[in-house]
């Protein structure tokens, strides 16, 4: 095995969720990369201003406006960390470059040990951060779907269907007819935002991680 392989053995994983919300330090900087996260950054934006709207006028029951403000601080923190990561990606950048101009350096068995036996402890790391994030995004996708009265299921006309969305929008729908087509179109739209705060609030923590991992298993193998 290569050094380069070992190098994708500790960051595919990080890579694969940081990558496609444009925090990746070492990507190629280009449009397409500044894209990805003004469109992140635009859609969590988009989701938080309806989300206040559903809180301040809505009419929902406490519990429900109550994970609207748990989504709502959830996309704050989302948001704010992609901005910070574009204000010091500099920072970051050189900071991962040397990091990994430092593992192709490493010229000896131990060290390449030592390497791969932090690689392994960041992956499981990684596993534990993400996992439980997208699996708790599609629980609260699904669980609209489980705890709805059978009798909306048999007719969705007996009651509004944007009561039974992952976060309801009473108030933001409520001068549109929600055909079953546009239901599940609205519902695969909410889980993809779900799914893509989960990847902005682990995926900067994750960057941060690989940093401190970085730092520490230099210091070690000095």
């Amino acid at each position: 095995m290569s050094w380069n392989d070992d190098i994708s053995y500790a960051f595919t994983l990080h890579k694969f969720v940081a990558l496609p919300i444009g925090v990746w330090p070492l990507q190629k900087y280009d449009i397409f990369s500044r894209m990805r996260s003004v469109v992140c950054g635009l859609s969590l934006s988009a989701m938080m201003i309806v989300l206040i709207l559903e809180v301040t006028c809505g009419d929902n029951s406490m519990y429900t406006k109550l994970d609207a403000i748990m989504l709502l601080t959830c996309n704050l923190v989302s948001v704010l960390k992609l901005l910070f990561y574009h204000l010091y990606a500099d920072n970051l950048i050189h900071n991962f470059s040397s990091a990994v101009d430092d593992y192709l350096a490493i010229d000896t068995e131990k060290k390449r040990a030592i390497m791969r036996r932090h690689a392994f402890l960041g992956k499981i790391i990684c596993y534990n951060v993400v996992f439980p994030a997208y699996v708790a995004s599609t629980i609260f996708m699904i669980m609209p779907l489980i705890t709805s009265n059978e009798s909306a299921q048999v007719n969705i006309s007996i009651k509004n269907p944007a009561e039974n969305l992952a976060f309801p929008m009473m108030w933001t729908l409520r001068d549109f007819h929600i055909s079953q087509n546009s239901y599940i179109w609205i519902s695969i739209v909410q889980y993809i935002l779900l799914m893509l705060n989960s990847s902005c609030n682990c995926g900067n923590k994750l960057i941060i991680d690989i940093k401190k991992k970085s730092v520490y298993l230099l210091l070690l193998l000095n």
